[in-house]
């Protein structure tokens, strides 16, 4: 019943972001519509709350994920962390939503649909007009196969930064409790949302600006990351984070599941990232077991967590069902957890 009522709650959140962003979707392409024809970007009518990022490169990380590189110009993308005039910058995590213009499309009358994204990269890089958005390609994926078709150089539709969760409470919205550790247990792309959370161990060279030290999740910082073994997702990152505890994490496990049996694969040349697992296994902090996520396993990473502990989750629909119900199992309250669709 846990995991039904799990699985219940996410696809009412999911029916509810679908509704907003038809809403936004609408609202910008009628703005977009009744632009002035003098407020244009590269030749495009300006679209409200977007900015035109162009198609710098793609970086092909396993063979079916892919960091696709943007960079922009307009001064108008935003920051994440509005400050200055008076306003305090907010530590949080952030995401950003892509417009792809796919035409006519089956998830309603218009011709442009919503996916939003984690970046990879930092803040302050996007205030520099940079942008890493790290993406598993799906063959029925509407906005992943349109964007794995376009040229470098394209232009791309990103939206201002949206607050994804607030630092360090690491929840939407709302009080919460200050927590003594934090255990991310992500899977898939889902490991976005780690570097997110480790930028706010270094802030002035991540954020581009200055914390108190209270907010900047000087606690231990565990992650549980389970992935399949052909879509292995930022290893270096991991082991960079395993080798610098102080700005990355104390302790590492990578769950490896077995591939999907496809037929075809979006990136059947990329090269597995089997060198990069053993520098990672080398490292006194980390393990690789090919393994499914369980509840003795999750309950062996409780046990070493300080408390109050912040558990966040992350993956697909599925996994994230899963892993809340090991962690009811588990006797955690639902105060604790964080959900987040990847």
């Amino acid at each position: 019943m846990a995991e039904i009522d799990a699985v219940e709650e996410e696809l009412a959140l999911q029916l509810k972001h679908d509704s907003a962003a038809l809403t936004r979707v609408a609202s910008a392409l009628r703005s977009c519509k009744q632009q002035n024809p003098s407020d244009m970007v590269d030749g495009q009518p300006r679209i409200q709350n977007y900015c035109l990022w162009q198609l710098q490169g793609v970086t092909q990380v396993s063979k079916h994920s892919a960091i696709f590189h943007l960079v922009c110009r307009d001064k108008k993308r935003g920051t994440p962390h509005p400050r200055g005039r008076g306003t305090v910058a907010e530590p949080k995590t952030w995401h950003t939503t892509l417009l792809a213009q796919v035409g006519k499309n089956n998830e309603g009358p218009l011709p442009g649909i919503e996916r939003d994204y984690t970046p990879i990269s930092s803040a302050k890089d996007w205030e520099s007009g940079k942008c890493d958005v790290l993406i598993k390609i799906y063959a029925d994926g509407a906005a992943t196969a349109w964007l794995a078709q376009q040229s470098i150089g394209c232009g791309v539709w990103l939206s201002q930064p949206v607050k994804t969760l607030g630092i360090p409470g690491l929840v939407p919205d709302g009080p919460s409790f200050r927590p003594a550790s934090v255990l991310l247990v992500l899977a898939g792309t889902g490991i976005v949302a780690a570097p997110q959370v480790l930028h706010h161990r270094d802030p002035i060279q991540k954020l581009g600006f200055g914390t108190p030290s209270w907010d900047q999740l000087r606690v231990p910082i565990d992650l549980v990351f389970s992935c399949r073994k052909d879509d292995i997702l930022m290893v270096s990152d991991m082991i960079a984070w395993c080798r610098d505890q102080n700005k990355g994490l104390r302790r590492c496990i990578v769950l490896l599941t077995e591939p999907q049996n496809l037929t075809a694969v979006p990136f059947p040349d990329t090269k597995q990232a089997d060198d990069l697992i053993n520098d990672l296994v080398a490292l006194p902090n980390a393990r690789v077991l090919p393994s499914r996520l369980s509840q003795e396993l999750l309950a062996d990473a409780l046990s070493t967590m300080l408390m109050p502990c912040r558990i966040v989750v992350s993956g697909p629909a599925a996994f994230n069902a899963t892993a809340k119900d090991m962690l009811d199992q588990c006797n955690v309250s639902r105060d604790a957890i964080t959900i987040l669709s990847a």
